[in-house]
């Protein structure tokens, strides 16, 4: 059995994982969606999830705090899936 696995991992390192992941859709926004601003600056926060990183941004004129990369699509179904309102370990990172 060793030796098939040991095969099997030769061939591909990543054969162990259960689960096939791809890399997230995700969109950039260029301005705020509140006032349509274009003024923004870094903010001192992000977002992680499986070791993707989402800064936040804030608009300059109106204030509004928003990640500026976000998920779409299929990738945002992925991470609000209903796995992720059963734990209690969510959490925002300061930097």
């Amino acid at each position: 059995m060793w030796a098939r696995f040991s095969d099997v991992a030769t061939r591909n390192p990543h054969a162990w994982l259960r689960t096939k992941q791809t890399a997230l859709e995700i969109r950039t926004l260029e301005g705020c969606l509140a006032c349509g601003s274009r003024a923004l600056a870094p903010a001192a926060m992000r977002y992680e999830w499986q070791g993707t990183r989402f800064p936040a941004a804030r608009c300059r004129d109106c204030g509004m705090l928003f990640l500026r990369v976000q998920p779409v699509g299929e990738s945002l179904a992925r991470m609000y899936s209903a796995g992720y309102f059963e734990q209690e370990d969510r959490k925002s990172t300061r930097l």
